[in-house]
């Protein structure tokens, strides 16, 4: 088990140990069949990783080609994402700590089991429904605090998420694609009716030719920005001194950003 599946456990089993019927049973539930239903098992998550780590020459050493990339600033609250009815998609800042990930899963699965129990007090004919309900959202409490956490060493990355998990095994099959290696994704459309991205910025990396940040603006004109619905970014050079990066091996030299 992975350490904060581990957690996860725990603190349904301190949950438990002072839980009262209704909620008592429910969280038994949970404790048994957690191992057999870990949501990696019965519905595999696809992830979409993102960093608020600015222009960070961690970032740009270790996902931007040490500095000869480009680092997009995509505007989340203006670029809407497109609801399907098979895939519950959920955006969330990831944790460095397991005592993060205690209190959000304890403070969730605390609010879930208090929910059921009200509700099935004052509607006992409806109590197999609403638990099978219940239980499937503690599942996905669970879920999401275990994916949302990392070990300390990845603080620096400030990462967020965003997870995909497809409902039905049709969706899937529609849905899902391979890579060349074998690796498996999803591909969903980003925003509504397709429309484009929005992009806050653009960065150009510490290791790209000079005219980079014109070759940028070329290439978002080509591909009809500014629109009614994304504006031209603001397009500019890392501050990030190019001596932070290592040498260019023969042969390595940043070329120009290819359309």
């Amino acid at each position: 088990m992975h350490a904060a599946d581990t957690l996860v456990a725990g603190v349904a089993s301190e949950l438990l140990a002072s839980a009262v019927s209704p909620a008592q049973p429910l969280l038994r539930y949970f404790l048994d069949g957690q191992q057999r239903s870990h949501v990696a098992r019965v519905a595999p998550p696809y992830l979409a990783c993102f960093s608020s780590a600015r222009d960070s020459a961690t970032q740009w050493r270790d996902y931007g080609d040490d500095g000869a990339g480009v680092c997009l600033g995509i505007s989340v609250l203006r670029g809407e994402s497109h609801a399907l009815d098979d895939v519950g998609v959920f955006l969330m800042r990831v944790d460095y700590t397991l005592d993060a990930c205690r209190n959000k899963v304890s403070q969730g699965v605390s609010e879930l089991c208090t929910a059921y129990a009200d509700f099935v007090r004052h509607n006992r004919a409806l109590e197999r429904s609403a638990e099978e309900i219940a239980l499937n959202a503690i599942y996905r409490v669970a879920a999401y605090g275990a994916m949302g956490t990392k070990d300390a060493k990845w603080q620096a990355e400030q990462e967020w998420r965003q997870i995909a998990i497809v409902r039905r095994r049709a969706g899937r099959e529609t849905l899902e694609r391979r890579r060349p290696d074998g690796g498996r994704y999803l591909q969903l459309p980003v925003r509504a009716h397709h429309r484009r991205i929005v992009l806050d910025e653009v960065i150009i990396g510490p290791r790209l030719e000079p005219r980079a940040a014109a070759r940028a603006e070329a290439f978002l004109r080509l591909k009809g920005y500014p629109a009614e619905d994304a504006p031209l970014p603001k397009i500019s050079e890392s501050a990030r001194p190019r001596a932070l990066f290592p040498a260019e091996a023969p042969g390595d030299e940043p070329g120009p950003i290819q359309r």
